[in-house]
């Protein structure tokens, strides 16, 4: 029994180093195919999940407005790297409304209250300051998954009269999927229909899990201070 059980273990273990092997050979391509992946996973009775969980950080993919494109910047990635596009449907989990003085980030507030230790005013609203970059910041769920987009100041007007038209359809911002297109170097804001039941559910878990990051503010939210 336990010649057949080594067996059994050194015959799992050769699978999946050939699963492994597999995979290492793509790294260089400008592809990966998770899909094959997950199969092959499945095929062995592994859980894909709770292999992927082992290399999992609390990092959000962001999706950043240039040349006229949405382009998803996923930092280091073996996958395609930066992937353009001029269409996005996403449920939009939070709203959340930044400033910055400055690329030091001396001084800088969410939802117009500062987030630091000695801030130029104890509000926004009633401070001296006006040389601070605003920006719209949108926490999306799309493609299973969370993405943080922040939307340049001269999109306020089309997300404010966005949010005016879900306000007066009686539909919560997190219950619509939120077309976001790009006409004319402007961000053109719409809804297609409602989020179905099972990605409501993934979208509100996922805001709750991730509310320690919305109480940040990086340089990654302002590409004008920093490269990408």
């Amino acid at each position: 029994m336990y010649q057949l059980a080594k067996a059994r273990q050194i015959h799992m273990t050769h699978l999946v180093n050939d699963v492994i092997g597999n995979f290492l050979k793509g790294l260089g391509d400008d592809l990966i195919e998770i899909e094959k992946i997950k199969k092959q996973f499945e095929e062995l009775g592994l859980e894909y999940d709770e292999e992927l969980s082992k290399v999992r950080q609390n990092v959000v993919p962001r999706i950043i407005v240039k040349d006229n494109q949405f382009i998803i910047h996923y930092d280091e990635s073996y996958l395609n790297k930066n992937t353009p596009l001029e269409y996005l449907e996403a449920i939009v989990m939070e709203e959340q409304f930044i400033r910055a003085l400055d690329k030091q980030f001396s001084c800088y507030s969410i939802d117009s209250m500062p987030k630091v230790t000695n801030p130029r005013n104890n509000e926004c609203d009633n401070c001296a300051q006006t040389k601070c970059t605003m920006k719209i910041r949108l926490w999306l769920w799309a493609w299973d998954k969370p993405f943080i987009m922040a939307l340049p100041p001269d999109v306020m007007i089309n997300w404010d009269q966005h949010k005016l038209k879900l306000f007066n359809s009686n539909l919560p911002m997190v219950a619509a999927n939120t077309v976001f297109k790009i006409s004319n170097s402007n961000v053109i804001v719409d809804i297609r229909g409602s989020a179905n039941k099972q990605t409501l559910v993934k979208a509100v878990q996922a805001r709750s899990e991730l509310g320690g990051l919305m109480r940040e503010v990086t340089e990654k939210d302002f590409p004008e201070f920093v490269s990408f």
